[in-house]
């Protein structure tokens, strides 16, 4: 456990993508996905060290359905903002002046292990930054939106970037305020630090921790 490390496990998206249910409601293998990932991670911190951000319409039911799998469990639970990038930095302020390092996890990568989360906070406490991710093995390509293929990329320097991603609270904090100060539009933390000019370190993930955005995604979960 890590008594200076909190966690923020954002489950406040809309599933648009996914379909009239919200997807962190599904059930897999006898759990709705929503337990999965904070089930795993949990252990990891103090259990008041743990943001669970919602989207207002579901904090009862969300805080209900962890109260029956994780007893007890002293979580702190917080309405998000209209974008991911809000309801991160309403999650980084409720966990302000508990702990020294902050980890921010997508509720909707059920397969995430203890192992990754270890690995981004020990290169964080001595970096700066842990972010999990994966070298892209594909070909990519650069096209125009009609499809027409512009050029093929060099692979060999791409990364697919995952959660958890693992911030020195404070460093996180200034670059969060700073992208909503001048109203930058970013999908992932790490570009928050990028753009406030930290540095960004990644940890190579072996394992699975597809994000669920498609129903057709629940085939490819894996927890072995």
């Amino acid at each position: 456990m890590y008594y200076d490390l909190g966690i923020i496990f954002l489950a406040a998206g809309r599933s648009t993508r996914y379909g009239e249910k919200d997807k962190l409601l599904e059930n897999y293998k006898n759990l709705p996905l929503l337990v999965h990932s904070i089930q795993t991670l949990s252990p990891l911190c103090k259990r008041e060290n743990i943001i669970v951000v919602c989207n207002k319409l579901n904090i009862a039911k969300f805080e209900s359905i962890l109260n029956k799998y994780i007893p007890d469990n002293g979580f702190t639970f917080i309405s998000g903002g209209k974008e991911r990038f809000n309801s991160v930095y309403k999650g980084l302020l409720a966990l302000k002046d508990k702990v020294t390092y902050a980890a921010i996890h997508d509720t909707a990568r059920p397969m995430v292990r203890q192992y990754i989360l270890n690995e981004c906070y020990r290169l964080c406490r001595k970096l700066g930054s842990g972010i999990a991710a994966k070298k892209i093995n594909d070909t990519v390509k650069k096209a125009e939106q009609n499809g027409l293929v512009i050029e093929t990329v060099d692979r060999r320097n791409l990364w697919s970037i995952e959660t958890p991603q693992v911030f020195k609270l404070s460093d996180i904090l200034l670059s969060y305020s700073k992208i909503i100060e001048d109203n930058i539009f970013i999908t992932d933390d790490s570009s928050a630090m990028e753009y406030a000019g930290k540095k960004v370190y990644l940890v190579e993930n072996p394992f699975p921790n597809g994000k669920i955005t498609y129903k057709t995604d629940l085939n490819n979960i894996s927890f072995k």
